[in-house]
């Protein structure tokens, strides 16, 4: 009986820090996905309405931070990183669901992509989780083709999964959309009409 005054407290200050640095966690991500650029840790403090000490007392940096909130980002929009039917199908319906599948994923990540593309190289761990990301949409290109890509040399195989994985990639939707002011109908349909023209068919 007499331990149970101590439980309660702690467990409330536990239940406490866990909801600041949640707070703290949705106003980062808030931020970004307005396009804000690099928040500072006042722009964090004064959205998820702690003091700037707070944020430090959660987090032991911003690299820290930012990179706790790409794997959040990550995690909870683990279903646009999937494929329908990955590999299955004939070669045209297998490109246009890639297609479709990687335009809606960019347009929902693209701003947490740009700021980590940028803030990746001050930030090794936020630069290890961007790549892993990358490698696992490359992993997917390749197998969802892996019927074309099979019969081909190892040397000729691995460059046309580059190019292929390189072509529908985040950075190629980006520049379509802000050098050449591309719609995303319009990338899809470019998209589309590439894909067909490099990859052969099976057999």
């Amino acid at each position: 009986m007499a331990q149970t005054p101590n439980v309660v407290p702690l467990d409330g200050r536990r239940a406490r820090v866990q909801r600041g640095r949640e707070a703290v966690l949705d106003a980062m991500l808030e931020l970004v996905v307005e396009g804000r650029g690099q928040p500072t840790a006042a722009d964090v403090a004064e959205r998820a309405g702690v003091s700037t000490a707070s944020v430090f007392r959660y987090f032991d940096s911003l690299a820290d931070l930012e990179q706790q909130m790409a794997v959040r980002y990550f995690q909870a929009h683990a279903d646009l990183f999937e494929l329908d039917r990955e590999g299955e199908g004939p070669l045209p319906q297998r490109i246009d669901r890639l297609v479709k599948a990687r335009v809606r994923l960019y347009g929902t990540i693209a701003p947490l992509a740009r700021l980590g593309r940028s803030r990746a190289v001050d930030n090794d761990a936020l630069d290890v989780e961007l790549r892993r990301s990358r490698r696992g949409l490359a992993d997917q290109v390749r197998r969802h083709f892996g019927p074309e890509l099979t019969h081909l040399g190892r040397a000729e195989r691995d460059d046309l999964a580059a190019v292929l994985s390189a072509t529908v990639s985040i950075e190629a939707w980006d520049h379509l959309r802000l050098i050449h002011d591309r719609t995303d109908t319009q990338i899809a349909r470019a998209w589309k009409h590439a894909l067909r023209t490099l990859v052969p068919p099976a057999g």
